[in-house]
């Protein structure tokens, strides 16, 4: 007598059980699709402000200064070109297309990794202090010979928003704990909500408001509008001048 085998394959009760496990898997997915998508954002956004912040540094090497922020209007180059007094030196743009960075817009701007459009292109600001000695051809040596090197001082002042509220005027954190007072320059994106902050703490930076003319920003970890203090989703990093004027030295630019 000839023994018969069992096909392999699911019974109706391993099949039901099957797809109950894959439509868990599939729910549970969608669920973390947006937070997945948030991080994958945040993350090329701080990418490409790290990115930004090191082409900075290698401008400074090469012409021994840092470059004005653009304007609106210059497609994404320095705002004068050449640098000087720069236009618009706390609250212009990321000048893209004159560090010769990838990514950028048909504009020769650098989004952040939140959209398209002037509300997520990286915003820079840069220290002004003596008639633009930071941005002027051989303005940091110059200053260098009139006051020593020790005497060279950048004014850009980075705010803990996490230790309270800043107030947007010049050396003052208000009830804020001050992280630096001596950045030469500033770079950071306003996140998901672009141009719309939702409340006091985005305030301090410049481009939430149509700009001001200070040296005042903050930073801190992100927070929703259901916070008592309301939403804050920039992110921001800066350049320290000793960092900067240690590279500088090294490379014997200054």
């Amino acid at each position: 007598m000839r023994k018969t085998t069992k096909a392999p394959g699911f019974t109706l009760a391993e099949l039901v059980v099957v797809l109950a496990v894959i439509s868990l898997l599939l729910s549970g997915g969608l669920l973390l699709t947006p937070a997945l998508a948030d991080a994958t954002r945040y993350r090329t956004t701080q990418q490409r402000l790290d990115t930004a912040r090191e082409a900075l540094i290698g401008f400074a090497l090469i012409h021994g200064r840092l470059p004005c922020p653009a304007t609106e209007d210059s497609q994404g180059q320095e705002a004068p070109l050449g640098g000087g007094i720069c236009l618009r030196p706390y609250d212009g743009l990321l000048p893209a297309a004159t560090l010769g960075l990838n990514g950028t817009d048909r504009e020769g701007f650098l989004a952040d990794g939140w959209g398209e459009g002037a509300s997520h292109r990286l915003r820079y600001a840069v220290t002004a202090v003596r008639d633009g000695a930071f941005t002027s051809a051989d303005g940091l040596a110059r200053y260098k010979a009139a006051s020593g090197l020790g005497a060279i001082e950048a004014d850009l002042h980075i705010c803990d928003l996490e230790s309270g509220l800043a107030v947007a005027e010049p050396d003052n954190c208000g009830g804020a704990l001050r992280l630096s007072g001596n950045a030469a320059a500033v770079l950071y994106s306003t996140g998901p909500n672009g141009a719309g902050a939702a409340g006091p703490l985005e305030q301090i930076n410049p481009y939430h408001h149509g700009g001001h003319a200070d040296r005042i920003f903050g930073r801190r970890s992100r927070v929703g509008k259901e916070a008592p203090s309301g939403e804050f989703d920039d992110q921001l990093i800066w350049l320290p001048w000793p960092e900067l004027a240690l590279r500088l030295v090294e490379a014997g630019r200054l």
